[in-house]
């Protein structure tokens, strides 16, 4: 091998090894992740009935982060607002070291049997942030009795004759 072969080859060497020890700036960290979860909440008979999210970030925490959350009708059509859930956005500010945030919504009561119903949160525009779970389904339970049905018990039934002239 020829010393100039032999400069060329330590020089590549000596390259590729910067390459693997400096990947990224130095104390570089991946962005935080950002999840909602799943809620069920008893419907109610009267009033208002509040169903809470919780929006989760983990990751590096130590600068502050945002997203931004609101509510949509559930595909295929079950809830609607404002009839079933009052309609919601909102910007969730996370300060240095947070982990969690609230996402309250209220869902209105009512005294009508019916299935149960959802809809969902989902979450958008996250900044210094990646979003790994962006919707979160509400489940409203119904919780009122059916209908009631009457019926007679010993009930006689006398029939007449009937003459039809044409």
């Amino acid at each position: 091998m020829t010393r100039g072969k032999a400069r060329r080859l330590v020089a590549a060497a000596a390259l590729l090894a910067c390459l693997v020890v400096l990947p990224g700036p130095a104390g570089a960290a991946d962005p935080p992740s950002l999840s909602i979860d799943d809620q069920t909440v008893l419907e109610g008979s009267g009033g208002t009935t509040t169903i809470e999210f919780t929006v989760t970030r983990t990751g590096d925490l130590a600068a502050e982060s945002k997203v931004t959350a609101s509510t949509s009708p559930s595909d295929p059509l079950s809830a609607t607002a404002p009839d079933d859930f009052a309609p919601k956005t909102a910007e969730l500010t996370f300060a240095a070291d947070e982990g969690t945030k609230a996402f309250a919504v209220d869902v209105a009561a009512d005294s009508v049997d019916e299935l149960n119903e959802t809809f969902r949160v989902a979450l958008s525009g996250a900044d210094a942030a990646t979003i790994t779970k962006s919707t979160g389904t509400a489940t409203i339970t119904d919780d009122d009795d059916p209908p009631s049905v009457s019926t007679f018990a010993d009930a006689e039934i006398t029939e007449e004759a009937v003459t039809l002239n044409l």
